[in-house]
This record gives structure tokens, C-alpha cells and sequence, in this order.
């Protein structure tokens, strides 16, 4: 029965399948007395000799004492402590608190129930009065929490931080004693027989204090690549002799000291910027073997997002941010210190398929060696979407860069994906950029080492990001934040890679999803969620969002038919057309659908491909698209007058809400103050504007000034008298 616990086929009617403690307390409770003389010590030290058991033999022969002596319910919870199975809905962290409000910290500052239990039985010891550190005892470590992007944006905006490097390797408490060292892991296990042999010598030279527990992560340097080596090879690198590669303990944290004079100092409660100071002091570094984590203090989470693309970029984990002010908390995780990894935050949902099209040499890890052919030090890649496709000759084609990429993928599949690309790849050469980016002129940051002018020859990845953002540094005017490979696609064809046009519409459709989402949350948002309001703590209801605004919601145009190319090339986005709610929603979608129709793209947010901006009056949008880039706002007179006419009608003031710099000056050259285009022939339409326009001048105090502005204009416009009438 036992055997089959899971398999109700093996059991008899009523027995609990599937629970292997309940199913043995269903067998024994018709064999085993009810009644025990078993004590507490006797039970230690059973489970001490069964711990000791090496062979099935020597267990079985243990176990077999246990159902003499234990009645059924204690080898039922003897049974579950064996298996770590007690599910009894209660933390260490509860119990503790209940025994002693100083329980948990004794236990989180020595990881040791034998201490718990010393500190309980006498409690005022004078071992207990300042610190419940104690040398040799692992400190429970402050661990990092996670966070999606936005949060991370929000948390740490305008906020002193220190920003370190995530390394691949294992955390490592080191604690020194008089010239004793040790080695225990997160979880407290004494590793100072694996790692004391090579490293424990080194701390003790370099390190000037008389007593420290430090925090940090053990990794391993190739001396052969430069770089350093996945964690898994830290146990196999610690037994081996050989010098290709070596232990490298990088030191981040402090947790105390006691000076060479003998002074004694808990630094748990000191801020991280005085810790790092002392962590400075007291270590002598040995480049390679023994070192202190470089940080960067920042307070611009731009500095900050920065930082974790270029980690990336260079293969590496991610990074650490912690809170300049912030104190060493034993076993928490908390938001004072979180950590970044791309695959934390992924927040698109579909993946984008990009080419190869340039290449970028590495550091680390991931370069070749002396003699290396120089496609062997390529490790990561720039990535393009396809602009212009020519299939007859593929090198004619046009190719956009938009990401530079260099994580997601493992050393062996780099190695494959260079010797796929050997024969493919170009040398950059800045007085000649290539013709397959199209006008590109990469700043140093993104101009590629070598580049792929064949894109038949390529290969596409499947990249996974963060989200698409806006930029200048790529000619898309796109790109990605926080990329990662998620696949190396040999199965598919150059030409499968994604398209300009279906990136911007990947883009339009993640900013309307987003505002979707946005509306969402707030939906959820409980009228009995109050807000402070002032100093007397008024409260006020939150009001609910019901509904996606009309401005925002997209116009379904699948059964729409093109008829006409009248705005091909052209992209919309309309922003107001009416103060009634219903009616600017009738009109909206009216609109959109003649985009459509004739041959026009239509978006919910303003893009970089964006073209038309239509709104009649200048709103929150408006002014937002504004301070991103002066544009000229269409009112939607023009709009409707260019289906009228079935032409792009010329910008005239007549049409426009707004008008940008650019046009003022254009109009300054080419319309009279009765805006009456010099260069367009009149029409009873424009004409009836013109004299509309005149009107506004019948007072008599105006005509002098139309007199001077009409002098001006005949002065200024010469080529008038010229004109055969």
C-alpha cells in the first residue's frame, strides 16, 4: 500500500491516497499502541542516528526501533519532520516571537537553534547585551527583492543609490577571527573545506581588522578568456590544480568589525555609504582573488536603467540597486535593495523576430583567446527589422537598425551562431557605412564592429524585451528596452524577419494596451478607497473608471476596403473633434475609417511615424505631443476638404489648430495678412475666406495699419512688378 501511496487502485475503500504520512497513520493505527514512554532526548537522538545512517540497511533497522517504542500520532509528526513536511501553518518567525521578542534576532544572527535555546534558558547573558553576533555563526543574509519595471521606476526615482553588478556565482559569508577564517553559505553551510584551501589565506593577509564578517559572492576568473565562468564550475574550480582558472571572492557588504585595537562594532544598523567606507579601509585588494564590488552612486534612474542595459549587453547577470541609506536587514527582503535580471522583466507578451545584421566584440566571458580568428570575440549583435525587400538580390535590400542584443543565449550557442556567421561578416568602416542601414550614422555607442551586407546569410532571433521605446540612437526611431534572446531561429528564412511597418504597429498596439490596462487598474480601484487630502486627514472617495475613454478607444476598421491611395505613406492619430462625448466618438470613428479607405494608417498614441495630428482644439494631448516635438495640428476641416478634393490640400492658417515654427515661417513667405496664398489659385471657397478675412479690418483705426502691411509686403515682394498681368 505504502508503495502505491499515489495509486488509488492499491488502496482499500476510505484509505486517504495521495498523503503519504496519513495513509501510513491509516496502516499503523491497528498495529501500534496508543500509548509511549518515548521522551524528547530519545527522539533527538533517533533522528541523530538516522542521520548518521549511510546505508538503506542501517535506516531500516533505525526506522524499525521507532515503530517499537513510538505510539501512532508521535511517528506520524517524527515521520513529517523526517520528510520537512509539517504543514502545521506556523512560521519559525511566530514561534519565536511567542518565546521571546528577541528569539527571532538571536536566530536570524547565528542561524543556530542551539543558540535560541542558550539565549531562552538565559536570556541575561552578558554574551546578549549588545549583539547577538557571534564569530562562526552565520548571519541569516539580506536578500534582494524583485520588482516588475515600473515599479523600479517608481521606487527609485530621484533616490541615492549604489548600483553593483549581479555576478553568476555563490554568496558567501566570510567570517575572521584571529587569524581563523570560515566560509558559509546562504543557507549556512559551512563551505571553509571547499573554499578555505585557496582563498583563506588570501583574506587573512588582506584584510586589517582583527575580527570581520563579511558579505559577498565567490566566482571564477578564466585567466584563458578574460572573463568570468558560470556558476556551475565553482565546485569543480575549488578541487582542481589547475591555474587556468581561479576562486575570486568579491566582497559587497560589512557586517562587523573589530578593529586591530580591539574596538567592537555591529554594523547592521549603519547606512550602506558608511559600510562601503569601511569596507574601503580594511581590505587590501588582490586583483582577481580577492575584491571590493565596484558601485555607482546615482539619483537618475535613467543613469540607473542605463547601467542594466549595458550589463546585459555584456552577458551579464544583471545588476543589484541598493538604497544609499539603507541598513543591513538579516533575513529579509525587502525593497530597499532589489535586483534586475532580464527575465524578470519581461513585459511584452509576443515576441519580435529581428535579423543579424552587425556584430560587436565582447569582453568577459565571452571573447576568444591569444590567436583567435576576430569573428571569434563577436558576442552580441545588432539587430534590424526588414524597410525594403529585394529578393533578387538580397544586398539591395534595406535593413533598420533598432536593438543591440547580447543575452539570452549560452556560450556553446554563441559558438555556433559564430561559425554559422563566420564567412558573412564585414569589417565597419565609419568613411564608408553601409548601404544595407539605409542614411544611418551610428554615434559611437551603437556603431557596430562588423556588419552582414548579404542578409541572406543571415540569421533571425527571437527577442524578448522589457518594451518598445522611443529613440534617436537607431534610424527606426524605435527600439528595445532590456532585450533577450528567447530563440535562435535557424528555421526560418532572412525574409521572416519583422517589418518596419508591423514594428510600429507593435508599438501603437502595446502604448493602446497599456493605456487599456491603465484603466483597468483602475476599475478596481474600491469607492471605499479613500485618499489624505489635507492635514486633517479628509478623506475622499476614488472615483471609478467605467469604461476605456473615447479618445483612446481604436475604431474597428477589418471590413473597411482601400479605394483609393490619397493618404498612402500618411499616419493619423485623432485626438478631439467635438465637446460632445458621443459626438467626437461618432466623428472619430467616421474619420478613421476614411483613413483606412484611402490608403492611411491610424494610431491611439502619437508615434515617431506619426504624420497628421488632427484635433480642434488644443487639449492635454495636444500639449503632451507638444513638449515631445513641435508638430503642426490639423483641424479637421482639412481633412474632410482633402476627401472633397481627393488631394492633399496645402497648409494654409485656415486649416491648422496649431502651428509650428517651421510653418510660421513658411506662411511669412508665402500668405498676405488676408491669408491668400500667393502661389495657389483662388476658389469661390477661399475666396469667400479672403473676404471674410477683410471684414475683420472694416474699422477705420485698421485701415493704416493694412496700408503699412500692404506697403511692406510690395516692398518685400519685388518679383509682383514683374508679373506680366
Amino acid at each position: 500500500m505504502l508503495k502505491h501511496w499515489k495509486n488509488p487502485n492499491y488502496q482499500p475503500p476510505g484509505a486517504p491516497t495521495g498523503d503519504f504520512v496519513a495513509l501510513l497513520v491509516y496502516i499503523l493505527k491497528s498495529r501500534c499502541s496508543d500509548v509511549s514512554s518515548m521522551t524528547l532526548n530519545q527522539v533527538n537522538e533517533f533522528l541523530d542516528e538516522l542521520s548518521r545512517s549511510t546505508s538503506t540497511e542501517e535506516k531500516t533497522t533505525c526506522l524499525a526501533k521507532l515503530i517499537q517504542k513510538a505510539s501512532v500520532m508521535e511517528q506520524k509528526w517524527i515521520i513529517n519532520i523526517v520528510l520537512k513536511d509539517l504543514k502545521i501553518g506556523i512560521g519559525h518567525e511566530t514561534i519565536f516571537k511567542h518565546l521571546d521578542p528577541r528569539a527571532l534576532d538571536v536566530y536570524n544572527s547565528t542561524s543556530s537553534l542551539i543558540e535560541v535555546c542558550n539565549f531562552l534558558k538565559d536570556p541575561k547573558n552578558s554574551k546578549y547585551a549588545n549583539s547577538f553576533f557571534q564569530l562562526f555563526f552565520p548571519i541569516k543574509p539580506m536578500l534582494a527583492g524583485r520588482m516588475t519595471l515600473h515599479d523600479i521606476i517608481d521606487n527609485f526615482t530621484g533616490v541615492n543609490v549604489f548600483i553593483e553588478t549581479k555576478y553568476d556565482g555563490e554568496r558567501i559569508q566570510c567570517h575572521l577571527n584571529n587569524g581563523e577564517v570560515k566560509f558559509f553559505t546562504r543557507n549556512s553551510v559551512d563551505y571553509t573545506y571547499l573554499y578555505g584551501p585557496k582563498l583563506g589565506e588570501i583574506v587573512k593577509k588582506s584584510v586589517n581588522a582583527k575580527s570581520v564578517i563579511l558579505d559577498g559572492e565567490i566566482v571564477v576568473w578564466d585567466r584563458v578568456k578574460g572573463g568570468y565562468a558560470p556558476f556551475g564550475e565553482n565546485k569543480s574550480t575549488a578541487n582542481s590544480e589547475e591555474i587556468e582558472k581561479q576562486l575570486v571572492y568579491i566582497v559587497f557588504d560589512i557586517l562587523y568589525l573589530v578593529t586591530p585595537k580591539g574596538d567592537e562594532y555591529s554594523l547592521t544598523n549603519v547606512i550602506l555609504s558608511d559600510r562601503k567606507l569601511l569596507l574601503k579601509k580594511i581590505i587590501n585588494i588582490v586583483p582577481k582573488k580577492f575584491e571590493v564590488v565596484e558601485a555607482k552612486e546615482t539619483s537618475s534612474i535613467d543613469e540607473v536603467l542605463d547601467f542594466f542595459n549595458e550589463s546585459i549587453t555584456r552577458a551579464e547577470e544583471g545588476i543589484i540597486i541598493k538604497k544609499r541609506d539603507s541598513t543591513y536587514k538579516p533575513d529579509e527582503r525587502c525593497s530597499d535593495w532589489v535586483k534586475m535580471k532580464s527575465d524578470y522583466i519581461d513585459s511584452l507578451t509576443d515576441t519580435l523576430d529581428l535579423i543579424i545584421i552587425g556584430g560587436y566584440y565582447g569582453e568577459g566571458r565571452r571573447i576568444g583567446g591569444i590567436g583567435y580568428d576576430f569573428t571569434d570575440h563577436i558576442s552580441s549583435f545588432l539587430l534590424g527589422v526588414i524597410k525594403t525587400i529585394n529578393k533578387d538580390n538580397p544586398k539591395n535590400s534595406v535593413l533598420l537598425p533598432i536593438v543591440k542584443v547580447g543575452s539570452g543565449y549560452s556560450n556553446d550557442e554563441l559558438e555556433i551562431l559564430r561559425q554559422r556567421l563566420k564567412e558573412s561578416w564585414k569589417k565597419y568602416e565609419t568613411r564608408k557605412p553601409p548601404s544595407i542601414f539605409g542614411h544611418w550614422i551610428p554615434a559611437m555607442a551603437e556603431r557596430p564592429d562588423v556588419y552582414i551586407d548579404n542578409p541572406s546569410a543571415s540569421i533571425i532571433l527571437e527577442t524578448k524585451a522589457a518594451e518598445i521605446t522611443s529613440t534617436d540612437s537607431f534610424p527606426t526611431k524605435l527600439t528595445l528596452r532590456f532585450p533577450r534572446v528567447v530563440k535562435i531561429r535557424y528555421d526560418k528564412s532572412w525574409e521572416d524577419s519583422m517589418k518596419y511597418e508591423e514594428v510600429i504597429k507593435f508599438y501603437d498596439d502595446m502604448q493602446h494596451n497599456m493605456i487599456i490596462r491603465d484603466k483597468r487598474k483602475m476599475e478596481e480601484i474600491a469607492p471605499e478607497e479613500l485618499l489624505e487630502l489635507d492635514k486633517d486627514k479628509k478623506r475622499k472617495k476614488v472615483e471609478k473608471f467605467t469604461k476605456i475613454l473615447d479618445s483612446f478607444r481604436d475604431t474597428d476598421t477589418y471590413n473597411i476596403n482601400k479605394t483609393s491611395n490619397l493618404f498612402q505613406g500618411l499616419e493619423f492619430i485623432i485626438l478631439n473633434l467635438d465637446e460632445s462625448s458621443s459626438i467626437n466618438a461618432a466623428q472619430k470613428k467616421s474619420i478613421e475609417c476614411c483613413i483606412v479607405e484611402y490608403g492611411g494608417h491610424k494610431v491611439q498614441n502619437f508615434l515617431p511615424s506619426t504624420t497628421h495630428v488632427i484635433a480642434n482644439k488644443i487639449d492635454i494631448r495636444a500639449q503632451n505631443i507638444l513638449k515631445t516635438k513641435d508638430v503642426n495640428i490639423f483641424n479637421s476641416k482639412w481633412f474632410y476638404d482633402c476627401i472633397k478634393f481627393n488631394k492633399i490640400v496645402t497648409i494654409s492658417p485656415i486649416y491648422l489648430t496649431y502651428t509650428n515654427q517651421e510653418t510660421k515661417t513658411l506662411f511669412k513667405e508665402t500668405i498676405d495678412i488676408f491669408n491668400d496664398n500667393f502661389y495657389e489659385d483662388v476658389t469661390p471657397e477661399s475666396l469667400n475666406e479672403i473676404f471674410l478675412n477683410m471684414k475683420n479690418y472694416e474699422k477705420e483705426e485698421d485701415f493704416q495699419f493694412i496700408l503699412q502691411e500692404l506697403k511692406k509686403e510690395f516692398t518685400e515682394n519685388e518679383w509682383i512688378r514683374k508679373m506680366d498681368l
